[in-house]
């Protein structure tokens, strides 16, 4: 059985690992580790990149079965144990991309839209909401933007536990409940930085384009 390491600890950037599988498809080699660290892309999240004995890993994708597979660069075929390493800065902003995601979400519900996609790709990032009702554009940004930053700077806790149905919850504060299979910081005040980058209004969506970035801690 694999371990989900990113699943409890946002912040391990680092483990050894034995292998737990190794795979062909379409005539190339993957590989299961038994204690995994990588984020694999969903979730409107990127994939984690990093390293497996210091090879680069170029793909990390989840099976049908919830196993995370890594192919590696230049088809390199670890044996026995193996030092896994994922990209700090990267794994940070991707969480705060992904918590801020979740306000934008909560405040934009408040106003009475509802969820329709989501983003968190750095440069890319995007909250789309179905639309409800003619906007401004520029006065919902602010809103945003200032409702947004303020529950950043009340430092909520964020945390992670399982329905009774097996699903990951996120809960943000108190009021901030959704299911959730991405990696987020561990408090909002962890996001720094946070702004509205673009809203976009396409057919009956609203395009809630942000960036931001993750403290130095």
């Amino acid at each position: 059985m694999q371990e989900q390491i990113y699943l409890s600890n946002t912040y391990c950037f680092y483990k050894k690992s034995n292998i737990l599988d190794v795979v062909q498809y379409r005539g190339e080699s993957w590989i299961a580790l038994e204690k995994n660290i990588f984020h694999p892309k969903g979730g409107g999240q990127p994939s984690d990149i990093g390293f497996i004995d210091g090879i680069k890993v170029i793909e990390v994708k989840k099976n049908k079965e919830g196993i995370v597979f890594l192919k590696l660069q230049d088809g390199y075929k670890p044996l026995g144990s193996v030092e896994a390493e994922i990209d700090k800065e990267n794994r940070k902003k991707l969480a705060a991309l992904h918590t801020a995601g979740h306000l934008i979400n909560a405040v934009m519900k408040c106003q009475g839209f509802s969820y329709y996609s989501c983003n968190h790709e750095p440069r890319k990032s995007r909250v789309v909401m179905q639309l409800c009702s003619y906007v401004d554009k520029c006065i919902i940004g602010d809103m945003i933007e200032e409702n947004v930053n303020n529950i950043v700077k009340k430092g909520f806790p964020v945390t992670a536990t399982y329905s009774e149905e097996g699903l990951r919850v996120i809960t943000i504060g108190h009021e901030i409940i959704d299911h959730c299979a991405g990696t987020h910081v561990k408090k909002t005040s962890m996001i720094e930085e946070f702004k509205i980058r673009s809203i976009k209004v396409k057919k009956e969506t609203l395009s809630v384009g942000y960036d931001c970035s993750h403290t130095l801690h």
